[in-house]
């Protein structure tokens, strides 16, 4: 009997693989499941920006119990405060620590938080034709799609 048959038939071996195979499946289950749950919660945060997103590119606003403004500042403004910001720290807890500090950085944008010493959210600039020389409805839509590229699937 040759020294690999005698490994090979030994029954440490076989118990050795048999967990060595355990703990392999084990984990990728482990990341498949972080994956999927991720893939959700993504999915439930772009769905919260839907109505926003169809009134910016195609001008339609669907019906919903936001607001029934065509001011896109007081729509975008209800979106905010009934969905956005709920969906946002919900979906805030699946991302990794660098993600976090660059979705963080784009909803401030989105809400104009960088006004000196503000510390509510500014959507009267969306209200505007234009802001920063730019159509105010594209600089809104620009500013969701920067938020949701952090949702895309895995």
């Amino acid at each position: 009997m040759t020294l690999f048959n005698s490994i090979i038939t030994n029954p440490a071996f076989s118990i050795a693989s048999l967990l060595i195979g355990f703990l392999l499946g084990h984990y990728l289950a482990i990341g498949r499941d972080k994956r999927n749950d991720f893939n959700k919660a993504a999915a439930i945060f772009r769905e919260a920006f839907y109505p926003e997103i169809i009134l910016l590119k195609h001008n339609v606003r669907v019906p919903d119990c936001r607001s029934y403004s065509d001011n896109p500042s007081e729509f975008l403004f209800a979106g905010y405060t009934l969905c956005h910001l709920k969906a946002f720290e919900v979906f805030r807890a699946y991302l990794s620590s660098k993600d976090k500090i660059g979705i963080d950085k784009a909803w401030k944008e989105y809400c104009h938080f960088d006004i000196e010493g503000e510390t509510e959210p500014f959507f009267a600039m969306y209200a505007e034709e234009k802001w920063e020389g730019k159509d105010t409805k594209e600089l809104a839509l620009e500013r969701i799609e920067k938020i949701l590229k952090f949702a895309k699937p895995k």
